[in-house]
C-alpha cells in the first residue's frame, strides 16, 4: 500500500503548535492476512523518507520512518489489536 500524496492530513490538537495543520507524503506498507484470516499484520519492508509539510511552513520536515509489525484480531465486526 502507498498513501497516495495529499490524502494524510490532520491537526495538531495538543502542545505549544496546537491548531497547527500539517500533510504527510511519503507512506509505504505491507500487509498479510494469517493463513486462518483472524490476524493482519502490517510492516515497513524497509526504511523510507516521509516528508511533513505544516501550515505556515514553506519547508517540509523529512524523517526516517521504519516499524517492524502490527498485528490484529479480526472478529467480524471488531478489531482489537496492540502497536508496536
Amino acid at each position: 500500500m502507498t498513501v497516495k500524496p495529499g490524502t494524510f492530513r490532520g491537526m495538531l490538537n495538543a502542545g505549544p503548535n496546537a491548531g497547527q495543520q500539517f500533510s504527510i507524503e511519503g507512506d509505504s506498507r505491507l500487509f498479510r492476512v494469517s493463513d486462518d484470516g483472524k490476524r493482519l499484520a502490517a510492516a515497513i519492508d524497509k526504511p523510507f523518507v516521509q516528508k511533513i509539510s505544516f501550515s505556515g511552513s514553506s519547508e517540509p520536515v523529512s524523517r526516517v520512518c521504519t516499524a517492524i509489525s502490527n498485528q490484529s484480531l479480526i472478529n467480524e465486526s471488531v478489531t482489537v489489536g496492540t502497536a508496536r
